[in-house]
């Protein structure tokens, strides 16, 4: 049972698919000191290397905030005492469908997992790129191939528009014009009106905007602690 319409005790922070729990840093860092209070949990699927950190909702009231493929894995995770729901440049369900022509077509899925299987480096960086957030460091990053290989079926095959449909709490949904991973179509089509489209960003937004993140962030918190 959601326990939608509660002042939040706990943030619960998901990222997407080819990132860590480090994407949401600086977005936390800008937020202000009253939330920052709260207790914070932060998922990590290890994908970069660090020892998973699986999406632990609190047993007390949270708010649910996901980056791309984190939005779907907090769907599928259940929203018990979740009393508000974040998306930033996320989604139900990734690929395509009969009913959901807005997603990625399976083919152009299919070839990236068999581009991964071959030259997973290259994949991971392109990805990096088109997210808008390349990779800068000098050394190559350590992939936890298996995660990311399973991260891939995931948006593949998974589908929480469900979950979605059935959550009657809080959501504040954003995401960039200029997104090349989930476009405004697929953006429009699972949040409809409630969506905030922003001009640009991309789809890193946690990386390219934590200002715009946290603002929006903060004014949803905001508006739920002063909730009836």
């Amino acid at each position: 049972m959601s326990a939608a319409g509660h002042a939040p005790a706990s943030l619960l922070w998901a990222h997407g698919w080819g990132f860590d729990a480090h994407c949401w840093d600086a977005v936390r860092a800008l937020l202000p000191a009253r939330w920052q209070a709260l207790q914070q949990a932060c998922a990590d699927a290890g994908y970069l290397g660090a020892a998973p950190v699986p999406i632990r909702p609190a047993a007390v009231p949270y708010v649910a905030i996901g980056h791309s493929h984190g939005v779907q894995q907090l769907l599928q995770a259940g929203l018990a005492d979740c009393v508000g729901l974040v998306s930033v440049s996320g989604f139900p369900r990734f690929a395509a469908a009969e009913d959901w022509p807005a997603g990625t077509p399976a083919r152009l899925l299919a070839r990236m997992r068999m581009q991964f299987d071959r030259q997973p480096l290259a994949v991971w960086r392109d990805f990096r790129s088109r997210c808008g957030v390349p990779w800068r460091g000098t050394d190559a990053p350590t992939l936890a191939l298996p995660a990311l290989a399973d991260g891939l079926r995931a948006l593949a095959e998974d589908d929480a528009r469900e979950a979605l449909a059935q959550w009657r709490g809080p959501l504040c949904a954003i995401s960039a014009e200029d997104d090349a991973i989930v476009p405004p179509a697929l953006a429009h089509a699972a949040f409809g009106d409630r969506l905030v489209s922003v001009p640009e960003g991309a789809h890193a937004l946690p990386l390219t905007r934590p200002d715009l993140c946290a603002r929006h962030i903060c004014r949803f918190l905001d508006t739920l602690a002063v909730a009836p």
